[in-house]
């Protein structure tokens, strides 16, 4: 790497620190506070040159994934988790029934409507947990969350170029790439 290539690279760095509400004129504003003598004008050749906006669309991708496959992975462990407790309501149900059946006193203080709502819990929750490998809902939420802001942020990436083509040509790319990136990931999970 060059000097200019190095220096581009901290820059962005400080550029993708400053979060969603980042854009350049703020960074010039940040380094200026902190005695940094780097003009807009350089931080818009910089961003240009090293194409800082679609690196940054290449980030927000690739944290996206990473909050959807955990969000996932969590969501299975908790349902998994469900299913052994599950699994052990129905054997203590059947446990009980199985010790009323030997015993003739316990049968006759035990009405039939708890062993019946005891086997019943335990199938339910067992039928409800291995149906629902994965809370939908909450999934289509983290999913739609993770689209939207990314849309956000290509939209305000894209409202960084003054030329009103370049702007909508900009904002058009970011948008195929990341509908592509979604279905790789989907292509990618069909496979798994």
């Amino acid at each position: 790497m060059d000097r200019v290539s190095d220096r581009s690279e901290i820059l962005f760095g400080l550029y993708v620190e400053l979060g969603p509400a980042r854009s350049l004129k703020l960074l010039h504003e940040r380094l200026s506070t902190l005695g940094a003598t780097v003009s807009l004008a350089t931080l818009k050749r910089y961003s240009a040159r090293f194409d800082w906006q679609a690196r940054l669309a290449e980030l927000a991708a690739e944290s996206s994934g990473r909050r959807r496959e955990g969000a996932i992975e969590q969501m299975s462990q908790v349902n998994e988790r469900h299913l052994q407790l599950a699994r052990a309501l129905l054997g203590a149900g059947g446990t009980a029934l199985q010790r009323l059946l030997g015993s003739e006193v316990r049968l006759a203080s035990l009405k039939p409507n708890d062993i019946a709502r005891l086997l019943d819990l335990g199938l339910r929750a067992e039928r409800q947990t291995m149906m629902l490998e994965v809370d939908r809902k909450q999934v289509g939420i983290a999913i739609w969350n993770d689209v939207l802001t990314n849309v956000v942020e290509l939209y305000r990436a894209a409202n960084e170029v003054e030329d009103p083509l370049e702007r909508t040509s900009r904002f058009a790319d970011g948008l195929d790439a990341l509908a592509q990136d979604r279905l790789d990931s989907l292509d990618k999970e069909g496979r798994s």
